[in-house]
């Protein structure tokens, strides 16, 4: 195992279980998955981590409980996309308890973001693959707790003003504007802070014959790759998308790989929280208006799909 360190902060939907998988295909050490309310309660979440890190045999890597909701207001669930589990809603589904009690830890997730930023300070790298509601309270417990890590990963945000849940707004950033609001306000003056955004994330979709022949695989994993992405699949036809959008691996592969990164841009930007049709929009200034900060936040705008692909591929196989 390598000396890199990550920590992944994810609500655990159907194309963060992809993600995890491929993690756990990388040379790094995974000290925690925190969990967080995002697609589904926060109480799911954990199951459907535990229901993952069992498939692919890692009962080693612990699992934390973090927020329940966000900073203001109430959940916004996706249960149309990622089904009432968060993950498909797998036929005849069973979890293990035992398996379950054995990787889940009693300290709170956020807690855990601040001990282990510290313990390893400078070294690790965050994947964040939902609301950023756990990594703000993190900030807020300790405000040095930016200014300790590697680097931030994170899936949010539409630079074009696309919207996913809204007409202007992506899931992540409108189930927690506030959080969103604080993570790009305060981290990337002080860590490397990369956005992988939902309108990056459309133009590089997959194409169908890419996931129907990806979804062949006979596998374990590959079995449950079919089970989780059955119904994700009549939602993107449903809505005429001409491929699938595969969000979360991509900001996992990053994370490890940032040399798979062709172009991006060093922006300002803040998250909009309280536009009556806007909230929780990112609000980018693409021709610095604003001249007193030095553009730090990373945009990712175009990157190695093919290499993304081929760790889906690894970790369907495995």
């Amino acid at each position: 195992m390598s000396d890199r360190y990550c920590i992944i902060d994810t609500d655990c939907g159907i194309d963060d279980s992809q993600a995890i998988m491929i993690a756990i295909c990388q040379n790094v050490n995974i000290l925690a998955i925190t969990c967080v309310t995002g697609s589904v309660h926060v109480d799911q979440v954990v199951k459907n981590v535990a229901y993952v890190l069992k498939l692919c045999n890692r009962s080693d890597i612990p699992v934390y409980k973090g927020a329940a909701k966000p900073i203001l207001g109430k959940p916004v669930y996706s249960t149309e996309f990622h089904g009432r589990d968060g993950l498909g809603d797998i036929p005849n589904r069973e979890d293990d308890e035992a398996f379950l009690n054995q990787v889940l830890r009693n300290e709170d997730g956020i807690s855990t973001l601040v001990r282990l930023v510290n313990d390893y300070e400078g070294r690790i790298d965050i994947a964040s693959i939902a609301p950023l509601t756990n990594i703000a309270l993190a900030q807020r417990l300790d405000s040095t707790f930016a200014s300790k890590l590697s680097s931030i990963t994170i899936m949010g945000g539409n630079h074009e003003g696309k919207g996913n849940t809204t007409p202007s707004a992506e899931f992540n950033f409108y189930s927690d504007p506030e959080a969103a609001h604080i993570v790009i306000k305060e981290f990337p003056s002080v860590c490397i802070t990369r956005l992988v955004t939902w309108e990056t994330a459309l133009l590089h979709s997959v194409s169908w014959q890419w996931v129907c022949q990806w979804l062949t695989y006979r596998s374990e994993k590959g079995r449950f790759n079919h089970a989780v992405f059955s119904s994700n699949l009549k939602f993107y036809r449903s809505k005429l998308f001409t491929g699938m959008a595969i969000c979360d691996p991509i900001v996992m592969a990053l994370t490890f790989n940032p040399e798979l990164i062709i172009k991006s841009a060093k922006v300002n930007a803040e998250v909009e929280l309280i536009g009556r049709l806007s909230r929780g929009q990112l609000i980018v200034d693409w021709l610095e208006i604003d001249t007193s900060q030095t553009p730090r936040l990373e945009i990712i705008l175009k990157l190695n799909i093919d290499a993304v692909k081929n760790m889906m591929i690894t970790a369907a196989q495995n």
